[in-house]
């Protein structure tokens, strides 16, 4: 059965008249008859009863307008959220990031995608760098939230703000009394680091780091997130060299100090399969940037 033809039978079921129903229709009067015969046909049963001065509908007419009118009313419904799905509008995204961009970067990020999408349902998942790259290419989510670096093949990176390094100490450590600590300053002191397997590109930073200023760190013990490294910190464990976003968490036996060296940074980034084309990732990515770019992160010293 054609949607043509329920749509000039609903049209003549309201009209009930052919030369309404035809301009209604942009047709001649021949070709609706037509259909509305053809529908008939294919129906086996009258839907209108025709005389000279007016129509009307049969009762088999009026019990099919009723379901007629259903149909043509999904169809709308379905064609609407089709376009808004290929549009980005509605549908839904799984994401995974860091533990620490749901305290900085995150919030800023969703409300201005909501504001923009109401209709888009979120899922979330606090996954490591390394975690998330590994359920991206599995499809488990749609975008990850990571620190850079990230090095993967089949995988698109789209930075986003950065998020300078700086060294949390003890309280009572002897370096807590600086402004500003050198990271040569800390070439003998125990290093508490979040272990390669979760972090790879964070840890090779560090020893990278480390390295070009003259030693090789002594890891003392290794945790992840970054929140456990600070609590280590404040237990006197060590030092850790820690995203500037982290300075939320202010332990009364933890003091934070900036690096002399401030091209020691991490950044956060999104990042999706190479192959996605989605168009409500495009949108993801598109807002949130904007977003960040038009209200960077509060640094607090």
């Amino acid at each position: 059965m054609e949607l043509r033809y329920l749509r000039s039978f609903c049209a003549l079921a309201e009209e009930l008249h052919f030369g309404r129903a035809a301009r209604r229709l942009n047709l001649s009067q021949p070709p609706l008859s037509r259909q509305i015969a053809l529908l008939e046909q294919e129906l086996g049963t009258r839907l209108f009863q025709r005389t000279r001065r007016r129509v009307e509908l049969t009762p088999a007419g009026a019990a099919f307008l009723i379901r007629a009118k259903s149909l043509l009313n999904d169809l709308n419904l379905a064609s609407d959220e089709a376009r808004r799905v290929a549009s980005g509008q509605i549908g839904t995204l799984s994401l995974g990031m860091v533990a620490s961009a749901a305290y900085s970067i995150m919030p800023g990020m969703l409300r201005a995608f909501h504001a923009r999408h109401p209709r888009v349902h979120l899922s979330f998942e606090s996954l490591a760098t390394t975690d998330q790259i590994k359920a991206l290419l599995q499809g488990r989510i749609d975008i990850g939230i990571v620190r850079l670096p990230v090095r993967s093949d089949g995988i698109a990176v789209h930075r986003l703000v950065d998020d300078p390094f700086v060294v949390a100490l003890p309280g009572d450590h002897r370096l807590a009394r600086q402004k500003q600590v050198s990271l040569r300053d800390l070439a003998d002191e125990p290093f508490l680091i979040s272990p390669r397997e979760a972090a790879i590109g964070y840890h090779d930073e560090i020893v990278s780091h480390c390295e070009r200023a003259g030693f090789s760190p002594r890891f003392a013990y290794q945790a992840r997130p970054f929140s456990m490294l600070v609590g280590l910190v404040g237990a006197g464990l060590g030092v850790a060299i820690v995203p500037e976003s982290m300075q939320h968490l202010r332990p009364d036996t933890v003091v934070y100090r900036p690096l002399r060296e401030r091209t020691v940074k991490t950044a956060f980034a999104l990042v999706v399969r190479e192959s996605d084309g989605s168009p409500l990732v495009a949108q993801f990515i598109a807002v949130t940037r904007k977003a960040l770019r038009d209200n960077k992160p509060d640094r607090r010293s």
